[in-house]
């Protein structure tokens, strides 16, 4: 008779669950960042050595000239110059001398010039070479978020091909360059990746530093406030039970841009309002979605050839189409798409009806994610023919772009 007990489960202490779950962490977050990381590095070299080509064998709009009312000259660099195009040179500019009440500068928001600041200190205070690599890291953060977040409704399929057609899609030259669209989607992405989680404290700083970085960060507010909603089964009670943390989540993206203004009127002195900024810059007229329509297919038929304003149109049709698949996904994956592209039909720019609308789309995550789903229910060969037109695409926009064109 054996006088020996079998073991039981061994109870870990604290510290082994900690080492236990941080090790599980890296495991789950290898792939991804790998992924994200090789991505970014391989479109920096190639969209790199493109932007060269172009700018050695094809004339460039005069540049100097045309980007002169930023009053901020061209910094120039093999790696920056060829991407310092409209915005960036704004934040190039904010991140150097600041605000100023006169000039325009209030209408672009502080975060991204922020963190260029910060990061020129690595960059030996190469300003145009800090906003690339502030860029280039946000969008590895970005892509690495996304393909986890798709694997919550899919699998890691889903995630790649995520990732691939944000990558890869027409505009994603802007992810790399010294514009927002890749800081703001991080942390948007970052949101809903900690809303699925439940973890609402974290989700509060990242919506406010959303809103620090793009106005569309405001309306953030909607889709978060849904998806707390949809967590809690829509069950009113809850809501009210913890009334605090709602508000909290649904108010810090809009207080901060609201913060924003308030510095920009009471400390730097602009009493002009942040939409008369950005309407004034742009040459926008406040307007209603069908004028825009209108206004946008004339232009495109007036043009008679392939421009970006008819890109522009094929975007935004595209991406409704994809949020009415995100919308079935979840609804606050329905709403966030329509917070990015909504805006841009309530305003109009009688050269550029949509203009930057194709931008804009990058930062509609959710349509990704159902594009990825989509195509795994088809042949792969749509899958390669969706990759094979949007690079190509990217070549050709980025290279219009390169030369002075207006893109996005």
């Amino acid at each position: 008779m054996s006088l020996t007990r079998e073991a039981g489960p061994t109870k870990l202490s604290p510290a082994e669950r900690l080492a236990g779950q941080t090790q599980r962490a890296r495991s789950e977050w290898r792939r991804p960042l790998l992924l994200s990381l090789v991505l970014v590095v391989v479109l920096r070299v190639v969209l790199g050595l493109w932007a060269a080509y172009v700018l050695a064998n094809f004339p460039t709009t005069d540049l100097a000239r045309q980007y002169a009312h930023v009053g901020f000259p061209l910094q120039g660099g093999a790696i920056a110059g060829p991407w310092e195009r409209e915005d960036a040179l704004w934040y190039e500019k904010i991140a150097t001398v600041g605000y100023d009440p006169n000039d325009g500068s209030t209408a672009f928001l502080p975060l991204f010039p922020l963190v260029m600041r910060a990061a020129s200190l690595v960059t030996l205070g190469d300003i145009a070479l800090a906003g690339i690599l502030v860029s280039s890291l946000a969008a590895v953060a970005a892509l690495a978020l996304l393909y986890r977040l798709s694997t919550l409704d899919g699998d890691g399929e889903t995630g790649l091909r995520s990732v691939l057609y944000l990558a890869l899609f027409p505009t994603a030259f802007f992810l790399l360059s010294a514009f927002t669209e890749s800081l703001f989607l991080a942390l948007a992405i970052g949101a809903f990746w900690q809303a699925r989680h439940g973890r609402w404290w974290l989700v509060v700083p990242l919506a406010a530093l959303a809103g620090l970085a793009k106005v569309q960060g405001a309306l953030l507010c909607v889709p978060l406030g849904v998806e707390y909603l949809h967590q809690t089964g829509w069950n009113i009670g809850k809501l009210r039970s913890n009334i605090l943390q709602v508000a909290a989540v649904v108010l810090s993206g809009p207080l901060a841009s609201a913060a924003f203004f308030a510095f920009t009127r009471y400390m730097i002195g602009d009493r002009i309002s942040w939409s008369e900024r950005v309407t004034a810059l742009w040459h926008f007229k406040s307007t209603w979605p069908g004028e825009t329509l209108a206004t946008a297919v004339g232009k495109i038929v007036g043009e008679g050839q392939f421009t970006i304003n008819a890109f522009d149109l094929l975007v935004l049709v595209g991406f409704l189409v994809l949020t009415a698949g995100a919308f079935r996904l979840r609804p606050s994956y329905g709403l966030q798409p329509l917070t990015a592209l909504v805006p841009s039909l309530l305003r109009v720019n009688a050269d550029f009806p949509l203009m930057s609308l194709s931008r804009y789309a990058l930062v509609a995550f959710p349509c990704f994610i159902v594009l990825a789903m989509w195509t795994q229910r088809r042949p792969r060969m749509v899958h390669l023919l969706v990759l094979a037109l949007w690079a190509s695409l990217l070549l050709v926009w980025s290279s219009q772009s390169v030369r002075g064109f207006w893109v996005g």
